[in-house]
């Protein structure tokens, strides 16, 4: 089976947006980087709130309320999307609130990761409230990049592009 090879002057479909709108090389790559990071989060989304987390707590015994609880808490920590707005319609710094809450968020999850070999066994429910308590905390941290993200990538995509280069 013969693959034909890309023809050296075929552009990037991103590539034709970015010279339509005239963005310089420096913002094309904080593009680049901030569609990476979007790949990187939708992948982290499956691993953190699907069936691989499902089985995770229920290795740690999470019972019928506590697997509740564990799926009601993403709905908590959007409690903090009022108040994360009202903030970053205020003072802006929405790159450094994206950075730093994004990294709390995942870095939440190494923690998470690492309670069943530092938490002890008993009491049973230990572990898995340690758990609910630290996923709290992640959605929370995660609630601040949803609403940060947004504005702050649309600072560097030109209104007459944005659609088409979301749609991209």
């Amino acid at each position: 089976m013969h693959i034909p090879k890309l023809k050296r002057h075929a552009k990037f479909p991103f590539s034709q947006l970015y010279d339509e709108a005239g963005i310089v090389p420096s913002i094309r790559k904080s593009l680049r980087l901030m569609l990476c990071s979007c790949a990187c989060g939708n992948v982290f989304g499956i691993i953190t709130s699907g069936a691989v987390f499902t089985g995770f707590a229920q290795q740690l015994g999470a019972n019928d309320f506590m697997f509740g609880v564990l799926m009601a808490v993403p709905f908590i920590g959007t409690f903090m999307q009022l108040p994360t707005s009202i903030l970053v319609s205020k003072f802006g710094h929405r790159k450094k609130a994206v950075l730093v809450f994004g990294g709390i968020s995942r870095a939440v999850w190494v923690i998470i990761g690492l309670v069943p070999l530092f938490v002890p066994v008993s009491p049973i429910t230990l572990r898995i409230w340690i758990v609910i308590f630290l996923k709290v905390v992640s959605a929370m941290s995660s609630s601040v990049v949803a609403v940060s993200f947004t504005p702050w990538m649309a600072e560097f995509v030109p209104t007459s592009i944005q659609g088409r280069w979301l749609s991209l």
